[in-house]
């Protein structure tokens, strides 16, 4: 069994800029893994620009992380960008691990308004290959309420390496 880290980072879209086929508050902009295989050894990283299709990045975001508009002003949109994801995974078997519900929710809120179909997608969204390890994280540490990544490092005593909200600054 193989082990995916998933981050999104992701920006605004002002209600002015929301329709009906897209209602929601935010769009990623960067999709970033890290494979590890069964013994939890990386063997792999990929990270993405996306292009976001309904408004730009704004300053608040730019600056958080470090993603500038011309970096995905012609970076693939979201399906694209899944299906190679899915592509480098290959045929292993594997469980998505990502901070708290909130990046699959994401994902699938995207999946839903842009229409994707593609049979691969439907299947990596599947909610029994993801685990919120937010919430495992709570209940190993008999926590009575949700830690932040930074907060959880801190908690587990691991030095961040590197920038929070930048996919490319991996450890």
């Amino acid at each position: 069994m193989f082990h995916l880290v998933i981050d999104l980072e992701m920006c605004k879209v002002p209600r002015d800029y929301r329709s009906k086929s897209y209602r929601y508050a935010y769009e990623t902009i960067q999709i970033s893994a890290v494979l590890l295989d069964d013994s939890f050894k990386r063997i792999g990283t990929l990270c993405q620009y996306v292009h976001p299709e309904h408004h730009v990045i704004d300053y608040f975001i730019e600056n958080l992380t470090g993603i500038k508009n011309s970096q995905v002003k012609k970076a693939p949109k979201l399906e694209e960008v899944l299906i190679h994801m899915i592509d480098w995974l290959g045929e292993r078997d594997y469980k998505i691990y990502a901070w708290s519900e909130s990046d699959r929710d994401q994902l699938l809120h995207e999946i839903k308004a842009k229409e994707m179909t593609d049979e691969r997608i439907q299947e990596f969204m599947k909610a029994e290959k993801w685990v919120d390890y937010q919430e495992v994280f709570t209940k190993r540490f008999e926590l009575s309420r949700r830690l932040s990544l930074e907060e959880a490092l801190g908690r587990a005593e691991i030095d961040p390496e590197g920038r929070f909200h930048d996919g490319l600054d991996m450890p």
